[in-house]
């Protein structure tokens, strides 16, 4: 070892960065800004992420009431009703926020790992109520009668 001051240098910098990863995770390691709704949050990471582990629905849940969703804002503001739409969440078998939401708008990159939505998801019994959220299609095809061959 002719220059100890060289290894001394690196790990002062690298005790930084991590340090600086910490202290600042919204400059160091954020994937890009969040959506409108979270701007409140957005320099506070740790609100929807833990160290080493990343988001997880009991942290989406824990501003967010699952009765609410989709029908009232997080301060308890009634939606308007197009809005209200969204109330299926309601009717998910379990609570995956992230199986549907990336609050981060940007890289595109992270858009490949979102999953679409699954009608799976939903509970057996709500799964044949296709007009609880969806319009009648207005096609030939859907106006005529069913016919089971």
């Amino acid at each position: 070892m002719k220059r100890p001051w060289i290894w001394i240098l690196i790990c002062l910098n690298l005790g930084i960065a991590v340090v600086l990863v910490f202290v600042y995770p919204h400059l160091m390691v954020s994937p890009g800004p969040v959506v409108a709704g979270h701007a409140e949050i957005a320099s506070d990471c740790f609100a929807c992420h833990a160290p080493f582990r990343g988001a997880s629905s009991d942290r989406c849940v824990a501003c967010h009431a699952v009765s609410g969703i989709g029908l009232r804002t997080t301060k308890g503001q009634t939606l308007p009703p197009k809005a209200a739409k969204a109330a299926f969440h309601q009717n998910l078998s379990e609570q995956n926020c992230m199986a549907c939401h990336s609050d981060h708008a940007s890289p595109k990159l992270t858009q490949r790992h979102r999953k679409t939505f699954s009608h799976a998801m939903l509970r057996t019994a709500v799964q044949d109520q296709c007009q609880s959220c969806h319009r009648s299609p207005a096609d030939k095809l859907h106006k005529g009668p069913i016919l089971f061959s």
